[in-house]
């Protein structure tokens, strides 16, 4: 009678627990990443979005530091704005840092920050 003796069936199916769990591994870091990167995407599109707002509205912006929230899609951002001066003073400087709002243990945690500049003139 010829088969396989228990050791030989123990070792394979050992070999095959350790193939599964670093796929499912492999798999659930692949997905976390992928969460994490659609995150930054959409912070840098509503970034992206307020600092063309500051330069479609026109003016000169003050030097300043603003947190405001905003409710963009099925998320609520909270943004920090800070506008500061340059060597020309025909020129700001802004910040804008986007947060998702206290999801995470009640903070907001930064996900991005786009910086711009912003003229006089720059209609």
């Amino acid at each position: 009678m010829r088969g396989f003796t228990l050791i030989e069936v123990m070792i394979a199916l050992l070999i095959f627990a350790v193939i599964a769990v670093s796929v499912g591994r492999s798999a659930s870091i692949y997905i976390n990443n992928a969460a994490r990167l659609e995150l930054k995407t959409e912070a840098l599109i509503v970034a992206e979005q307020e600092l063309n707002q500051l330069i479609l509205t026109g003016g000169f912006l003050p030097v300043k530091s603003t947190n405001y929230d905003l409710e963009l899609g099925v998320r609520n951002w909270m943004i920090n704005q800070t506008v500061t001066a340059t060597s020309d003073v025909n020129m700001r400087r802004v910040d804008l840092t986007v947060a998702e709002k206290g999801e995470l243990f009640g903070k907001d945690y930064p996900i991005i920050t786009l910086s711009g500049f912003i003229g006089r003139n720059s209609k």
